[in-house]
C-alpha cells in the first residue's frame, strides 16, 4: 500500500534491531498494536513498512539492498531504541536511522515540520525501550543535532531495565506509564505531523485558517468559458463546502486539543537548563554552560518575565529530568533545554523550549554557524522565546544583555575561566584551578584589552581568593585594579556593579558598596545574585525587614540555592522568629545536608525551645563534621542551660553564656566588646532588642544608652537607605 501523498513509498518505516524482537517478538507485537491504534486515529489508510526479518551486523562495506532507499522514502521514521540499537556497525542505525535522516533533509518537505499547532516536529518519531547508555543518547544527539525526546515503553524497577508489555501493571513501573496510553500518544505525534504535511495551508493561529484563494486559475478559467453559470455556481459551491469541511475537521482535530498551547495562554515564567555537551571530546562544558548562561542572563533582564536562577536550573545538570516535575519545583511554566556542539570554528547549537505542564514542544531551533556569530545566536534565541511568552512585547522592553567583546576566542576564555572560578576554585580551593582561571582571563584581555567582563571576571577571582584562602595585600590591590576598569568601560552591567559592591564590602567601604548593588539590582532586578548580595547589605545596615524582602525574591527566583534560605533563617532568627528560622535552616539541610552553620543554628533553636534532646543531638552531629568557635559557644549555651558553669566556660566565654548563667556584669562587658566599637551605618538595633536574653540586662544603664545609640542609627539608616519599590 502507498503513502497518502504522492512521491512517497510508505507513511510510516519502523526501524529496529533485529535482536529486540528475536527474544519476545516485542516489536512485532508493538507494530501490530501500533497498526490497530493508526486504523482508529485516522480516516484515511496509513502504510507501514515493516520488515520481520531486517538484516542486521552489516559493515558500511557491505552490499545494501537498493530497494531499501526506496523504502525509506517515507514520510515518519519510528526507530525502536534500545540498548542495541545505537551501533554505527548496524544495519539499522548505518541505512536506516542515518539514512532517513540525510535523506529527510534533502527531500521537498525538509526533516522538520511545522505543525499545524505552530510547533515545529521533527519526521524522525524514537520510540525507546531502554533507558540508554550515555554515549548512545549522544550518538543520537549528534547525528540529529537537538536533544532526544522519545516516546518510552521502559518498565523499570530496582535493577530491571526492559521493554514495556501492555500486560505491565503501571502501578508497580517506575516510570508509571501505561502501554496503551503510549501506543495512543504515537497515533497522535504520527497524526500531527502527517495532517501538517498533507495540509500545509492549515494554521492554527489565533483559530484562524489560511486557504488558497477562491478566485480560478488560469485553466480554470479556460473551463469556465464553456460551462454554463450553473455549473459553475455548483462548482465553487462545492469548493467551498470542501474548504469549511476541512477547516471544521481541523478545528476539532487540533484546535480543541491544543487550544491550551496557544501562545496567549503561555505561562511568562522559564528555567533554562544547562545546554548539554554534544562536543566530540566532551570537552565544552564550560562553553555549553556558558551559552545557557548567557541566554538565561538575557531573559533575566526583561522585567515582564519570572526566570528561575542559575543555581536552580543547573540543579538538574546532567539529569534526566522530568520537565513536568522541573516546573513544579522551579514554579515556572516553561523550560528551555538545548545541546551544544563544537568543533575548530563552527558551532551547534540547538534550543527547545517546552511547556513544563505536559511537556508539550513550543519551540525549537538548530544553529549551524560559525564561532563569530555566536553572540548573535544567544540574543535570537532569548528574543524568540520573549516574543513566544509574552504577550505583547515591544522592541523596548527587549533588553540584550551586551557580551562586551567582539573576539569570540575571547569570549570563550571568559567563559572557561569563570566556570573554573565558581565550580572548581570556589569548591575546592586548589591553587592550580585559581592560576588556570587568571591564566584564561589574562588571556581574554589580551585579545581584547577592553573587554569589561574578563575584568570583572579577573576580580571575582580575586575576590574568591580572598574569601577562600587568605586576605593577600596583592590580589585586594589587585581586585581593585580590575574592577575599577571593569567599571570604567562598561558602568552599566549589573555582574560589574555587583562585583564592584563585594570589592568595595572587602574594604569596608559599605556605603559604597550598598550603592553598588543597588544599582546593580536596579539594573536586574530578577537576578537572585543581586537580591542576595543587597539582602546582605541591608543586614549589615540593621534593616531586616527590607532584608528578609529580598531574600525573599531571591528564594522566589532561585529556590534551590541553599544560602538564600540560610540569609533569611538568620534574619528570622535575629527578629526572634525561631519556628520561621527553624523551616528556613531545614530548607538549607535538604540542599546541603552537611552545612555546620545550619545545624548550629538548629541546636540553638531546640535551646531556646527547651529540647534539650534534640539540641545535643545538632551539636554532636556537627562537632564530627568540622567543629568551629560557633559550634562551640553554641554547646556552651547548652552547657549552660543544663547548669554546668564551668563546662561552659570551658568552652567559650561568649556573652550569650553569661546571660544564661545569670553573670550580669560579664554579660555586659561582652555586649559592649563585641558591638560598641563597630561604627555605624552597621547597627544590631533590631536584633539586640528583640533578643529575650537582653532581657536579663536590659535594665543596666550601660545597655540602655548603649541600646538607645543602636535604635537612634537604625532609624537614620531607615531614613536613609530605602529600599526602591521598583526592585520587587
Amino acid at each position: 500500500m502507498a503513502s497518502i501523498l504522492p512521491d512517497y513509498e510508505y507513511d510510516i518505516f519502523i526501524s529496529y534491531r533485529q535482536k529486540d524482537n528475536k527474544y519476545d517478538g516485542w516489536v512485532t507485537e508493538f507494530v501490530q498494536n501500533l497498526e490497530r491504534e493508526i486504523e482508529a486515529t485516522f480516516k484515511e489508510d496509513i502504510s507501514i513498512y515493516f520488515d520481520a526479518n531486517p538484516h542486521d551486523g552489516l559493515l558500511e562495506t557491505h552490499h545494501v539492498d537498493k530497494s531499501l532507499e526506496g523504502k525509506l522514502k517515507c514520510l515518519v521514521l519510528i526507530p525502536i531504541l534500545s540498548q542495541t540499537y545505537c551501533d554505527p556497525k548496524s544495519f539499522a542505525w548505518q541505512h536506516e536511522f542515518c539514512a532517513f535522516n540525510k535523506i529527510a533533509k534533502e527531500d521537498k518537505l525538509g526533516r522538520d515540520i511545522r505543525l499545524t499547532s505552530g510547533n515545529v516536529s521533527s519526521r524522525i518519531l524514537p520510540v525507546k525501550i531502554h533507558d540508554l547508555d550515555t554515549e548512545d543518547k549522544s550518538l543520537i544527539e549528534t547525528e540529529t543535532g537537538s536533544v532526544l525526546r522519545a516516546i518510552e515503553f521502559i518498565y523499570k524497577e530496582p535493577g530491571v531495565n526492559r521493554s514495556l508489555r501492555p500486560s505491565d501493571n503501571k502501578n508497580e513501573n517506575q516510570n508509571k506509564t501505561d502501554y496503551r496510553n503510549q501506543i495512543n500518544k504515537i497515533a497522535n505525534a504520527i497524526k500531527e505531523i502527517i495532517y501538517a504535511i498533507k495540509y500545509p495551508h492549515l494554521k492554527h493561529a489565533e483559530g484562524i485558517r489560511e486557504t488558497a484563494p477562491l478566485t480560478p486559475s488560469i485553466s480554470e478559467q479556460g473551463y469556465a468559458q464553456n460551462t454554463s453559470w450553473t455549473t459553475k455556481l455548483k462548482e465553487i459551491r462545492k469548493t467551498i463546502i470542501f474548504f469549511l469541511a476541512i477547516g471544521i475537521s481541523v478545528y476539532f482535530i487540533f484546535f480543541d486539543r491544543d487550544k491550551k498551547h496557544n501562545a496567549k495562554t503561555f505561562d511568562s515564567s522559564i528555567a533554562v537548563l544547562p545546554f548539554e555537551d554534544l562536543s566530540p571530546a566532551h570537552d565544552q562544558e564550560y562553553f555549553s554552560d556558558g551559552i545557557a548562561e548567557e541566554i538565561l542572563n538575557s531573559l533575566a533582564h526583561i522585567k515582564e518575565l519570572k526566570v528561575a536562577g542559575r543555581t536552580s536550573s543547573f540543579q538538574f545538570k546532567g539529569q534526566k529530568a522530568d520537565l513536568k516535575e522541573v516546573g513544579k519545583i522551579l514554579g515556572v511554566g516553561t523550560v528551555l533545554e538545548g545541546s551544544v556542539r563544537k568543533a575548530g570554528d563552527r558551532v551547534r547549537i540547538t534550543a527547545q523550549l517546552i511547556n513544563a505542564k505536559d511537556g508539550y514542544h513550543i519551540w525549537s531551533e538548530t544553529y549551524d554557524r560559525d564561532m563569530t556569530d555566536i553572540f548573535a545566536i544567544q540574543d535570537e534565541v532569548a528574543q524568540r522565546i520573549a516574543g513566544m511568552l509574552l504577550k505583547e512585547l515591544s522592541a523596548d522592553k527587549i533588553i540584550t544583555k551586551g557580551k562586551g567583546t567582539e573576539d569570540p576566542k575571547a569570549y570563550e576564555y571568559y567563559l572557561e575561566g569563570k566556570y573554573i572560578n565558581l565550580h572548581q576554585f570556589a569548591f575546592g580551593g586548589k591553587l592550580e584551578d585559581f592560576k588556570r582561571a587568571e591564566d584564561l582571563f589574562k588571556k581574554a584581555l589580551s585579545l581584547d584589552s577592553n573587554y569589561a567582563l574578563a575584568h570583572a571576571g579577573l576580580a571575582d577571582l580575586y575576590n574568591t581568593y580572598t574569601f577562600r584562602i587568605k586576605k593577600d595585600s596583592l590580589y585586594m590591590r589587585l581586585q581593585t585594579q580590575e574592577i575599577e576598569k571593569a567599571y570604567s568601560l562598561d558602568p552599566d552591567d549589573d555582574y560589574v556593579n555587583n562585583a564592584l559592591g563585594q570589592v568595595q564590602s572587602i574594604k569596608g567601604e559599605f556605603l559604597k558598596a550598598h550603592e553598588s548593588l543597588i544599582k546593580a539590582m536596579k539594573i536586574n532586578p530578577n537576578d537572585a545574585n543581586n537580591c542576595f548580595s543587597l539582602g546582605s547589605s541591608f543586614v549589615r545596615l540593621g534593616l531586616l525587614d527590607e532584608a528578609k524582602q529580598l531574600f525573599d525574591k531571591a528564594i522566589h527566583i532561585d529556590p534551590l540555592e541553599a544560602n538564600n534560605y540560610f540569609l533569611r533563617g538568620t534574619v528570622h532568627f535575629q527578629l526572634s522568629q525561631y519556628d520561621k528560622a527553624y523551616a528556613d535552616f531545614q530548607e538549607m539541610l535538604k540542599l546541603q545536608p552537611q552545612n555546620s552553620s545550619a545545624i548550629t543554628f538548629i541546636a540553638l533553636y531546640f535551646i531556646i525551645k527547651n529540647e534539650m534532646g534534640e539540641a545535643k543531638e545538632y551539636i554532636e552531629r556537627y562537632k564530627k563534621l568540622a567543629p568551629s568557635p560557633f559550634v562551640f559557644s553554641a554547646e556552651a549555651v547548652y552547657e549552660a542551660k543544663l547548669g554546668h558553669k564551668e563546662k561552659a566556660l570551658q568552652l567559650s566565654k561568649d556573652f550569650r553564656v553569661y546571660l544564661v548563667l545569670g553573670m550580669s556584669e560579664e554579660a555586659v562587658q561582652g555586649i559592649l566588646t563585641m558591638f560598641g566599637h563597630i561604627p555605624p551605618p552597621i547597627n544590631f538595633y533590631l536584633g539586640l532588642s528583640r533578643s529575650p536574653l537582653i532581657d536579663k540586662v536590659g535594665q543596666d544603664p550601660r545597655i540602655v544608652e548603649f541600646i538607645a545609640r543602636q535604635k537612634k542609627g537604625y532609624e537614620e539608616n531607615k531614613t536613609k537607605f530605602r529600599l526602591p519599590k521598583e526592585v520587587l
